[in-house]
């Protein structure tokens, strides 16, 4: 079995990934729920553009490995194209708690949040983002957007200013500028 695992990764880090996926699944026909082969499986359908394909395979490899942050980080990605933000705010909260000081993914679980309508604990994760990174053009977008959305809109307008001031370029503040302002 191990050299069937090093034979499919090896094929998988070469670019051969329908050969790689192959041996993945038999591999996988032996042992179901095996949190690494399941991970090397999901982020190459990841990889290929099979999100859906690639979710469940990733939750049983999250279940069994909730403390390996790339994984975590990849589970994100595909939880957010997907739009099951649900999920991908419980793996967010995972990594954060792994990373609290990761500025990207307070970003992303900020962001996520105001997906899913929480605005006040986004209001909190974007505080949190700019204490670590007063330079953040993004944490201060997000603080905008959670602000605003709470019906403070100077406050919020405000938030958005400083983040075009750091980031003039930036269209999302731009619009939420218009939008918002």
């Amino acid at each position: 079995m191990q050299a069937q695992f090093n034979q499919a990764q090896a094929l998988h880090q070469a670019g051969k990934f329908q050969q790689a996926e192959v041996l993945y699944r038999q591999l996988l026909q032996n042992e179901i729920n095996h949190p690494v082969i399941n991970a090397r499986l999901g982020i190459l359908l990841h990889q290929t553009h099979r999100n859906a394909e690639a979710l469940s395979l990733l939750k049983i490899a999250i279940d069994s490995l909730p403390n390996e942050y790339d994984l975590l980080m990849r589970g994100v990605s595909v939880a957010t194209q997907l739009s099951e933000n649900a999920l991908a705010e419980q793996w967010l909260r995972l990594a954060t708690k792994l990373k609290p000081n990761d500025i990207a993914s307070l970003e992303q679980l900020a962001g996520v949040l105001i997906g899913n309508h929480k605005e006040k604990q986004a209001l909190e994760v974007t505080k949190k983002a700019i204490k670590l990174d007063p330079a953040s053009a993004s944490a201060y977008n997000l603080k905008g957007l959670a602000l605003s959305r709470l019906g403070e809109t100077d406050k919020g307008y405000k938030a958005f200013q400083k983040s075009v001031k750091m980031n003039p370029g930036q269209l999302a503040v731009v619009r939420n500028l218009i939008l918002y302002g």
